[in-house]
């Protein structure tokens, strides 16, 4: 005799995405504060912003990856600090686009070593995490945002910019796994995503 069976149904992740409104205050305030993160709080959001880099991947950028001339960032297997290995999750490397805005930014950074964000050595880890954590809370957001937002705000507009292109965002955002991809076109029929325009300032 059949019994019912109640058969679990998989629930789709929605990641949450950062608002316009979000992004403008949390640009406004790491200007206001270029003290943190040693004095790299504004252009490592500016670059989280519009390039979805993780948190490993902007620590171990060096110059040599950034193309300012063909606007190209190349993200690529290295070594930090002579022994921790950084790898993209996919085990490729890969290249993300360097839009107007960004690159207005970093053309005017100093070049003060090999690392784009420390110089001669990449900043600690925890920096990035604790700056961020400093300049949302001066912004009077959510504290539950991190850095890693950025990433799901980048991944959801990108999505929208293409038409729904889950291939080619798949290899922007460098998912080892396409349904890891398809997340974030659950964040936007959930209208969890941000505005489709990938032009963030602080106007």
């Amino acid at each position: 005799m059949a019994r019912n069976v109640n058969i679990p149904i998989k629930s789709h992740k929605v990641r949450r995405a950062l608002s316009k409104e979000e992004i403008r205050k949390i640009l406004i305030t790491a200007k206001d504060n270029p003290h943190l993160c040693r004095g790299y709080i504004y252009e490592v959001v500016m670059l989280a912003i519009y390039t979805g880099l993780r948190r490993g991947e902007i620590r171990s950028l060096c110059w040599e990856d950034v193309h300012l001339d063909t606007r190209k960032i190349y993200i690529q297997a290295k070594m930090i600090d002579g022994e921790e290995e950084f790898t993209p999750k996919n085990g490729e490397a890969s290249t993300v686009n360097i839009p107007n805005r960004l690159h207005e930014v970093l053309v005017k950074m100093e070049q003060k070593g090999p690392y784009v964000f420390g110089g001669e050595k990449p900043l600690p880890p925890n920096l990035f995490y604790k700056g961020f954590k400093d300049i949302v809370l001066r912004a009077g957001l959510d504290p539950s945002l991190t850095l890693h937002h950025t990433r799901h705000t980048y991944g959801s507009t990108l999505l929208q910019l293409t038409g729904g292109d889950l291939r080619y965002v798949q290899e922007k955002m460098r998912h080892a796994d396409i349904n890891t991809t398809k997340q974030y076109m659950h964040t936007i029929m959930s209208g969890n995503a941000p505005e489709m325009v990938l032009n963030y300032g602080e106007e």
